[in-house]
């Protein structure tokens, strides 16, 4: 992580969080897709024969064998673009969040009105200060105390390491009158990994909280 400090600072992390759940969804969704991909492919291939075009060296290739009509082919391909686009965005999908975590492209920006949390594809999370009550360590259920806390772990750590420590996350409380569950220990989580034990994570949020808490704005 690294950022300017002042009225802004910007923190930038690896997304390690979900570095097993995403390689195993691109597995079984990978897999299927190129399957379909190369059934379309023989879908296509195959029509392109029945309609006399120049041969090419694909032309053993089919996946109808002996078709009675070229409506055989095409009900196929046609099964075969339901399934075959929607896996292969999804593969697609996986593969840059796993780029961009491996990059260390997510980001934490925090600033005198509030923080942004960008660990999505799409437009980062954002809060203001004023919406916050308090941040702390959450565990299963439970706040930990400060001996308890694991030590820190990169993206670089889980992988050479091959298994996670990782048991608390930051989270934080909203104000009592946003709190739509007072019985959950957190509201919301600002992010998995830093580069610092997570005690020190959690002084560092309620430090810009209790800086900006009271005189932010309420809109960006």
């Amino acid at each position: 992580m690294n950022g300017t400090q002042g009225r802004e600072l910007t923190l930038y992390y690896s997304d390690a969080d979900g570095l097993l759940g995403r390689a195993a969804l691109m597995c079984l969704t990978g897999l299927p897709a190129a399957v379909s991909l190369w059934l379309l492919f023989l879908c296509v291939n195959q029509l392109r024969i029945m309609a006399g075009l120049a041969p090419t060296e694909f032309d053993n290739l089919q996946l109808v064998t002996d078709p009675s009509s070229p409506w055989e082919v095409i009900g196929a391909g046609t099964a075969l673009l339901a399934i075959a686009p929607p896996l292969s965005l999804l593969v697609a999908w996986f593969a840059l969040l796993g780029w961009r975590s491996a990059r260390g492209r997510w980001w934490l920006r925090l600033s005198s009105v509030g923080f942004e949390v960008n660990d999505r594809l799409w437009r980062p999370r954002r809060y203001r200060w004023s919406e916050i009550d308090r941040f702390a360590l959450v565990g299963r259920g439970t706040q930990p105390e400060a001996e308890s806390v694991p030590r820190p772990q990169t993206f670089t750590d889980v992988v050479r390491d091959g298994a996670a420590e990782w048991v608390v996350r930051v989270g934080f409380r909203y104000v009592p009158e946003l709190r739509t569950r007072p019985r959950r220990t957190a509201d919301a989580y600002v992010m998995g990994w830093w580069d610092r034990p997570f005690n020190e994570a959690v002084d560092l949020m309620n430090e810009w909280l209790a800086r900006y808490g009271r005189s932010s704005p309420r809109d960006w």
